[in-house]
């Protein structure tokens, strides 16, 4: 399961950088650059589980999740200031809330 959730993480991070390369240069801003940092929060953290057990592991995930969130947030920041397109993200969102359930389970979360 561990695999399968990096292997998303990458995918998901992949589809933000793709989209923030569409963005044209004017709209470029502080946010949709902090949302690619938070996608690659989110995969390094889940890179960082691929070796942890027990508690170490719950942290690690707690954290991915954290920075999940804050990346859902960026992206609907982005999009209020018209920085990104809603139809663009909402698939995004949809694998987060995906992810999002996945990493809760794995961690034993609810």
């Amino acid at each position: 399961m561990k695999r399968r959730l990096l292997q998303v993480t990458l995918d998901l991070a992949t589809e933000i950088h793709a989209l923030i390369k569409e963005v044209p240069e004017e709209k470029v801003s502080e946010e949709t650059e902090q949302v690619k940092t938070l996608s690659l929060a989110v995969q390094s953290h889940l890179v960082r589980a691929q070796t942890r057990e027990g508690e170490e592991l719950v942290e690690v995930l707690r954290e991915a999740l954290e920075s999940l969130t804050e990346l859902e947030e960026k992206m609907l920041e982005a999009v209020k200031l018209r920085k990104l397109r809603k139809m663009a993200i909402n698939p995004l969102l949809a694998k987060m809330k995906d992810l999002e359930a996945e990493i809760k389970l794995l961690a034993g979360i609810r």
